[in-house]
C-alpha cells in the first residue's frame, strides 16, 4: 500500500471513540460503532470534507485502510469479550484506483481478530446514487465473508429495494422515526412494521439515536434488537468508560 506522506501525517493525528450498542432486553453490550475524531483540528469543517478531500486526491482506499486499521487496533484493548466493532464504509472506496481484496483480513489476522469480529455499515446519503453501486459494495464485502449493515435505512428513496437487493446482516433504523414517537402514532406503525419485515427477513434491527427513556420503551415494546444513542451512552474515546451491561 501507498500512501502520499501527507495523508500518513494526518491519519496519525485522528482518533476513534466508540459509543456503545446494546441489546434492548438485556442490556448487555452488544457491540461498538467506531466515530472518527478530530478531522476539525485538521482544518477540515466535517468528516465528510476529509473523505472528499482524500478521494480528490485518489487518496481515499488507502487513507481508509489506515483508518480501519488504527480503529481496530483501539477496538482490541476493550477489555470486554465477545463484542464486535461498526465501522462505517465511505461508499466510494470500491471505485478508488488502489482499491485491492483482502487487506481488512490481513489485518485482522495481523490482529489475531475474526471476521466476525466487524460490521462494515454502508449507506445510501453517501455519495452513491445508485442502488446497483451500493449493492455491489455490499456484495463484495459479503463475499469476502464480512457481516453488514444498511445504515440510516428509511433515509433514501430507494431504501426498500436496497434491503432486497443486498440482505444485510443488520438493519439500522434512521432515529427520525424514534424521535417524538410516543406522539406520533405513523412513526409508531411504521417502526413496528420496519421491525416485522426485518425479522421476517432474518434481519436484526438496530435503532440509533436513542435519547430518551421514552424512546427506549418504544424500542423494548417492540422488538428491537438493539440500540444506540446519548441515552444509553456517547460515544467514548477512552475505551474504560465503556460497560459490559446497561442498566435501565
Amino acid at each position: 500500500m501507498k500512501i502520499d506522506k501527507e495523508w500518513l501525517n494526518l491519519v496519525a493525528k485522528l482518533d476513534f471513540a466508540f459509543q456503545p450498542i446494546i441489546a434492548t432486553k438485556s442490556g448487555k453490550l452488544f457491540a461498538v460503532e467506531a466515530f472518527l475524531r478530530d478531522t476539525d483540528k485538521l482544518g477540515f469543517k466535517t468528516i465528510l470534507d476529509f473523505f472528499n478531500k482524500a478521494f480528490e486526491k485518489n487518496e481515499l482506499y488507502n487513507t481508509d485502510l489506515l483508518l480501519r486499521s488504527k480503529a481496530l487496533y483501539k477496538f482490541i484493548d476493550i477489555e470486554i469479550d465477545d463484542i464486535i466493532m461498526f465501522y462505517n464504509l465511505d461508499n466510494r472506496i470500491l471505485f478508488d484506483k488502489s482499491y485491492v481484496k483482502g487487506n481488512t483480513t490481513k489485518i485482522l489476522e495481523k490482529l489475531q481478530l475474526k471476521k466476525k469480529s466487524i460490521c462494515f455499515e454502508i449507506s445510501e446519503k453517501g455519495n452513491i446514487q445508485t442502488t446497483a453501486e451500493l449493492t455491489k459494495v455490499v456484495d463484495n464485502y459479503k463475499n469476502e465473508g464480512f457481516k453488514i449493515a444498511l445504515d440510516d435505512f428509511g433515509c433514501g428513496i430507494s431504501c426498500i429495494e436496497l434491503l432486497y437487493d443486498s440482505n444485510p446482516t443488520f438493519l439500522k433504523i434512521n432515529d427520525f422515526f424514534i424521535k417524538s414517537i410516543s406522539s406520533d402514532k405513523k412513526k409508531q406503525i411504521i417502526l413496528q412494521s420496519i421491525v416485522t419485515l426485518a425479522h421476517d427477513l432474518n434481519i436484526k434491527v438496530i435503532v440509533k439515536g436513542v435519547e430518551t427513556l421514552e424512546e427506549f420503551k418504544y424500542c423494548k415494546k417492540y422488538d428491537v434488537d438493539f440500540v444506540q444513542g446519548h441515552f444509553i451512552q456517547k460515544a467514548q474515546k477512552d475505551n474504560k468508560n465503556l460497560q459490559k451491561r446497561y442498566d435501565f
